[in-house]
């Protein structure tokens, strides 16, 4: 997609989340609204360019070169972990997934004001997503979203991406952590997660599981915030203790 080219629109109107997202869209800021968040770093940035990292990281664990992976954001929201791979000099195929064709719109403006260049590719996707083609992605991640879906279509969401990954490729699910109080805390209190549900990373975990992905692992994150100095050493190095604010899980097919 070309900059001048809008958002798809959705093929299905029956996405449940995407009148809640499309009435944030415009002012979305991923929870940097709220005091505590912006005392523990300075932008939505802060929160997402660690992901990338990892993202990057993974792609190396496969033996695949940034500049020849093909990657999906599932629930891309306006783009920032995108953004974030392209700061990092990540040149390969990036597409972007939302429920919300508001959002992709965002996402299509900020890219523009930031003047990355060329617009990944962004698509409006079923709440299930059903509608990912097969066998298409080194790397599918998605960042704090599955807390916003209905639990029951957790599985098979899971499953849809796992056929959607290459034989070889993974998957990275970024969620909170509701045995961290605070970030417990931060999740009530902020207007855009009200009727979230936590996940618990072993309840996740399971799931994983239940819909055939293999050598799941879990590791914790945000244990310092991102602005406090030597937060990365500190959070690498504590990333097997369950307390962290939040938490990954990868996975291969």
């Amino acid at each position: 997609m070309n900059s001048s080219q809008p958002a798809p629109q959705a093929e299905n109107e029956q996405l449940e989340n995407a009148p809640e997202f499309d009435a944030l869209a415009d002012e979305y800021a991923g929870g940097m609204e709220h005091p505590l968040k912006k005392f523990a770093g300075d932008s939505l940035e802060d929160f997402q360019s660690f992901k990338a990292d990892w993202v990057v990281r993974v792609l190396g664990r496969n033996g695949t070169a940034p500049s020849d992976a093909h990657i999906l954001d599932y629930g891309c929201g306006t783009g920032v972990l995108l953004r974030c791979l392209r700061d990092r000099g990540y040149t390969g195929v990036m597409e972007g997934g939302e429920v919300s064709p508001l959002m992709l719109e965002e996402a299509v403006r900020l890219w523009d004001e930031a003047k990355w260049g060329e617009v990944p590719a962004l698509r409006v996707l079923a709440e299930n997503g059903d509608d990912i083609s097969d066998d298409t992605y080194d790397l599918v991640y998605a960042s704090c979203v599955l807390h916003h879906v209905p639990e029951e279509l957790h599985i098979e969401i899971l499953r849809n991406i796992r056929r959607a990954t290459k034989p070889g490729g993974s998957l990275i699910i970024f969620e909170h952590n509701p045995l961290h109080p605070i970030t417990s805390w931060v999740v009530k209190t902020t207007a855009m997660d009200e009727g979230a549900k936590l996940i618990t990373a072993g309840t996740l975990a399971a799931r994983f599981k239940a819909a055939g992905w293999k050598q799941v692992q879990v590791r914790y994150l945000l244990f310092v915030p991102p602005r406090f100095p030597q937060a990365d050493r500190v959070n690498w190095s504590l990333q097997a203790l369950p307390f962290g604010g939040q938490y990954l899980i990868t996975a291969r097919p």
